[in-house]
């Protein structure tokens, strides 16, 4: 199971900022992989434009996903924290439902429920306890933290609501992704 808080920003038009919550459970094998389900909440705006622009949403995001784990050892080796950090390619497909709403001056303009997919990759550095912490306690013997770093392509081009016909945008947006996470293994 993993908890990730993450910092979005997504470029459609303007700039959205956001803040998400991500919640994933699956399966790790011996192969170095990582693959999990989840779901994901998160909430943004955009700042004020010169225009009185003010885009918002609300978005549940349900997702598959995995870890490939490329540079690390699988097992803890030593009592140094840094020989036992693992780099992990990061790839996924998420699937969002989005309240969006579109302020003029202040003034509701537009508002809307739109779906969209999109394409997930990047990296994370898992970050384990210290070797000692993690023999003194069964806990932290089962958890680790984790740094993800991730782009996403989203299959909308109208994710701000601010697209019309005198601003033509291309069908995809880009938003890149912040989170430092935390996993704990069952067994």
């Amino acid at each position: 199971m993993s908890v990730t808080p993450a910092y979005e920003m997504i470029f459609s038009q303007v700039e959205i900022s956001a803040g998400s919550l991500k919640i994933n459970y699956g399966v790790y094998n011996n192969l170095r992989f990582y693959l999990f389900g989840g779901a994901s909440i998160s909430y943004g705006q955009n700042a004020i434009d010169k225009y009185g622009r003010v885009s918002k949403f609300e978005r549940i995001s349900p997702n598959i996903g995995m870890k490939w784990l490329m540079l690390g050892r699988n097992k803890y080796m030593s009592f140094l924290t840094w020989e036992n950090t693992r780099l992990c390619f990061d790839a996924g497909l998420t699937f969002h439902l989005s309240n969006s709403s579109l302020y003029y001056n202040d003034k509701l303009f537009r508002k809307k429920t739109i779906f969209y997919p999109s394409v997930d990759f990047g990296g994370s550095l898992l970050i384990p306890f210290g070797y000692v912490a993690k023999h003194r306690s069964t806990f932290l013997n089962r958890s680790d933290l984790y740094l993800e770093i991730t782009e996403s392509l989203l299959i909308k081009k109208d994710v701000s609501l601010i697209v019309s016909p005198a601003s033509i945008i291309d069908d995809i947006t880009f938003a890149s992704r912040i989170g430092l996470g935390w996993y704990y293994i069952f067994k």
